[in-house]
């Protein structure tokens, strides 16, 4: 049975994404062309480590509210809409939910009963009036990037040119030590098999990468990794990587090396401002709920 963290790390992950989704139609983008090298299952049933913070957002979004309730984030609304009280959805159901235009759907999983479930969720998404494209790739991320047009643009797939492409990623960790990984990890080589991937890729891009670092002893995390992949994407155009971190530790098992990664291409500066805010204002909203 598919499983899911239930940690701080799905809060800010998460909340992340339904931030990206929510300033992208502010700015009246007309699709969004969402990549997931690491989908999980539609619907995830079991909490594999419980924590504090996250089972207090969890239960905050399962209470019956009125239908104009103004909630924190669009994180819980989003939530609170998706059958909270039987699981917690992957990032593609939040995308379906939060985005109100016209979106494709590319979705890349190793797993083959979360492959099984996968199919009839898609299924569902294709008979969709706002669902231009709905494909699912049965194994390793790499081989659908590395295939030799790599990934679709906005156009490929139905939508408006100038609809926003984003690629979501959440390996179990990167190592920076690694020469080669063909799992559930990054490494560096990824960093050139992601780039290859999207070198085609017209328009607008949003890159999400949700990790943690994993090492001897667990020394300087974020030091060690965050240059590491800035140097890799940096290079090809795309804008310094804007960090959300989980705030400082507040007892419950709290990992201080969970972090979601934001780059961008072909954004202009005030939409480069809005995704610059998102640390402050994770740390805003995490830090007002209860350990």
């Amino acid at each position: 049975m598919p499983t899911y963290k239930g940690n701080v790390g799905n809060l800010m992950q998460h909340w992340t994404l339904c931030e990206l989704l929510n300033i992208a139609q502010d700015r009246g983008i007309p699709g969004l062309n969402f990549i997931d090298a690491h989908a999980m299952a539609p619907l995830a049933r079991t909490k594999d480590s419980p924590d504090g913070r996250f089972d207090h957002v969890e239960a905050r979004v399962q209470q019956p509210h009125e239908p104009d309730h103004e909630w924190a984030s669009k994180y819980e609304w989003a939530w609170h809409h998706l059958a909270p009280s039987i699981g917690y959805p992957n990032s593609a159901v939040f995308v379906q939910q939060v985005w109100q235009g016209d979106f494709s759907l590319l979705l890349c999983e190793i797993n083959g009963p979360t492959i099984a479930e996968l199919g009839p969720w898609l299924g569902q998404m294709n008979s969709s009036p706002r669902c231009t494209n709905a494909e699912l790739f049965p194994g390793d991320w790499r081989k659908r990037f590395m295939q030799p047009r790599g990934l679709p643009s906005p156009a490929e797939v139905g939508l408006h040119p100038e609809s926003l492409t984003l690629v979501s990623f959440d390996p179990y960790w990167y190592d920076p030590t690694r020469d080669f990984d063909d799992g559930g990890n990054l490494c560096p080589n990824d960093m050139v098999r992601l780039l290859d991937g999207i070198e085609n890729v017209n328009g607008r891009i949003i890159i999400q990468l949700s990790t943690y670092f994993r090492g001897h002893n667990n020394e300087a995390p974020q030091g060690v990794v965050i240059p590491q992949i800035d140097a890799a994407l940096t290079t090809q155009g795309f804008a310094d990587g804007t960090v959300v971190t989980v705030p400082l530790a507040r007892g419950n098992g709290d990992r201080q090396d969970m972090m979601s990664l934001v780059y961008a291409r072909g954004l202009d500066c005030q939409w480069l401002a809005q995704l610059q805010a998102l640390p402050r204002r994770f740390t805003d909203w995490a830090q007002a709920i209860p350990a």
